[in-house]
């Protein structure tokens, strides 16, 4: 497991133990008895790839604002933006469980996936230092910000922006639908796919309809305005 994580990553551990703790969700830890799970590491990693993102895009956009360049950087470090990383990379199926969760679908959740992203940069920080995060970061940001100019980063509003996208370069509108809604009364998790022409653009989790829609939208954009060029949606 720990080398086919090391090829899809291209990065070799001096300490491999960190890319076990990196990929251990903590229903698993607790499972076996245990406090070794991936919190830790992804509270480095969010403040890692936040602070990557933000020199990355002040070397990129010299002659934006400040406002323009935070909405940008809260696109490419949002919840979206890293679970699609990381089913880019492939990292989902290496993900420690407990059975209990894994019953319940969580391996695809993209809180679980991008959760598990910022755990492995925090991995990569602790073991390589910050010149190897970019190595490994600054690649996947340039492909997420392919045509940025051209789909637009200035509606806040996740669900507006594509609206915005589709109808401005494909003369369409999304559509939203609800797949499911899982987990226990108090605490469902309603997972919402969002269309185009017939065409699956992503689906979203959220805690609540609403936010499940808004994430969805937001990884559309992240699928419309981040992948390769050669792709195209239609």
């Amino acid at each position: 497991m720990i080398e086919e994580i090391e090829k899809l990553i291209s990065y070799k551990f001096s300490n491999r133990d960190l890319i076990k703790e990196a990929l251990t969700h903590p229903s698993y830890a607790h499972e076996h008895g245990n406090n070794i799970h991936n919190e830790r590491l992804e509270f480095l990693g969010d403040a890692v790839i936040g602070l990557v993102a933000t020199e990355y895009l002040l070397r990129r956009y010299p002659e934006r604002s400040e406002g323009e360049l935070a909405v940008i950087k809260s696109r490419i470090v949002s919840r979206g933006a890293l679970s699609y990383l990381a089913r880019k990379v492939g990292i989902g199926p290496f993900l420690l469980l407990g059975e209990g969760d894994e019953k319940q679908g969580i391996r695809e959740r993209d809180s679980t996936l991008a959760n598990a992203f910022e755990a492995l940069v925090g991995a990569i920080y602790l073991d390589g230092g910050l010149e190897k995060v970019k190595e490994f970061l600054l690649p996947w940001f340039d492909s997420l910000l392919i045509n940025l100019d051209e789909c637009g980063t200035k509606k806040k509003d996740p669900k507006t922006e594509l609206q915005e996208i589709l109808q401005g370069k494909y003369r369409g509108l999304p559509k939203y639908e609800l797949v499911s809604v899982e987990g226990p009364d108090h605490e469902p998790i309603f997972k919402v796919k969002v269309t185009f022409r017939g065409r699956v653009l992503s689906v979203g989790d959220g805690k609540s309809r609403k936010e499940a829609e808004k994430n969805a939208a937001e990884k559309a954009i992240e699928f419309i305005c981040g992948r390769d060029k050669e792709d195209g949606i239609i």
